[in-house]
């Protein structure tokens, strides 16, 4: 029988996203990986929802939201990690590795 994979929570989701594309924070044709539309669409979690996990992250201090020029469309909110937010989410691999 095949065990359950754990049931990822959204602000879960949220971190490791942003994590996971870590490395492209600083390149100007990546910034759209950090908005909203492409957050919710890549992890499934609601638009509307995700503003508000965003707003408990930031709260938290795990997350910072900037608005920025995305070539081509216009000023948008991205999201980074903090430093205590890339922590949080390096701790969720080992974690959901032992589900």
């Amino acid at each position: 029988m095949a065990e359950k994979l754990p049931r990822l929570k959204s602000h879960e989701k949220l971190l490791l996203y942003l994590f996971q594309h870590l490395r492209e924070k600083n390149k100007i044709d990546k910034l759209f990986l950090f908005s909203q539309d492409a957050i919710s669409t890549s992890t499934g979690v609601n638009v509307k929802y995700l503003a508000r996990t965003a707003e408990r992250l930031k709260k938290e201090a795990l997350m910072v939201e900037e608005k920025r020029s995305i070539p081509n469309q216009r000023r948008r909110k991205v999201y980074f990690l903090t430093p205590k937010g890339e922590q949080e989410a390096r701790e969720l691999g080992p974690r959901l590795a032992d589900c």
